[in-house]
């Protein structure tokens, strides 16, 4: 099983700080409002995503010495822990983060515990944070693969996401808008009333979208040199 890392202990304290404070500090009584104090795309981009990719960037910095890599025999079984590795992180941390936040929305509201569509609400949540969180990391191999720099990987991965947020903005790019679903948005319920089915369908496309990444993986590490700047 992998340890904790500083970086993943800084992510839970950070989530469960950003709760309190709001509970606290924002005087929020309102479990929908709690929720969206937590997860809201700005906190996503500037907070979260950062915290999440730097315990990767901590993490592969070690895995991409040659020295790690010649133990897996070949590149692809050492491809394939890889995708492991960022599998079991991602879930670890959503469910986590799930528990945080449902922590907090029942201080707002005890009802909830008898009401069965909040632990469907937890269980989705878990499941699209999941391969959200997987489709991220998938990328963050990629860019480094392609750049051949884990910290440049890293920048260049923040400053994607920023971007698409600026062009989700309600000011910019309107036309553009309708055909963008940025990763937050089939992360996390931003309508509670949102069909759940819609959900499921973000869900398929993510999950696409992951095999695609690392079928594009696997052929870009087979054709470079490993000898990655950290």
């Amino acid at each position: 099983m992998m340890r904790i890392t500083v970086g993943e202990k800084l992510f839970y304290f950070t989530v469960f700080i950003l709760a309190f404070f709001n509970k606290i500090l924002g005087s929020i009584h309102n479990v929908e409002d709690m929720y969206m104090a937590i997860v809201n795309n700005k906190i996503f981009t500037i907070v979260y995503l950062p915290i999440f990719l730097y315990i990767f960037l901590d993490k592969f910095s070690k895995r991409l010495k040659p020295e790690v890599i010649v133990r897996y025999q070949s590149i692809k079984n050492w491809s394939i822990s890889n995708l492991k590795i960022i599998a079991a992180l991602s879930v670890r941390l959503s469910i986590t983060f799930n528990v945080i936040t449902s922590i907090f929305m029942v201080i707002c509201d005890t009802n909830i515990l008898y009401n069965q569509d909040f632990y469907i609400f937890n269980y989705i949540s878990i499941v699209v944070q999941s391969v959200g969180w997987c489709l991220i990391g998938m990328l963050f191999m990629n860019l480094i693969s392609i750049t051949n720099s884990i910290k440049l990987a890293y920048v260049i991965e923040i400053a994607f996401f920023l971007a698409i947020r600026l062009i989700m903005s309600p000011l910019s790019f309107i036309s553009l808008r309708d055909y963008i679903v940025p990763i937050w948005d089939t992360m996390f319920f931003y309508e509670f009333n949102r069909e759940y089915m819609i959900m499921i369908k973000y869900l398929c496309m993510n999950i696409i979208i992951i095999i695609i990444l690392f079928v594009i993986y696997s052929h870009l590490v087979k054709k470079r040199d490993l000898k990655i700047e950290r």
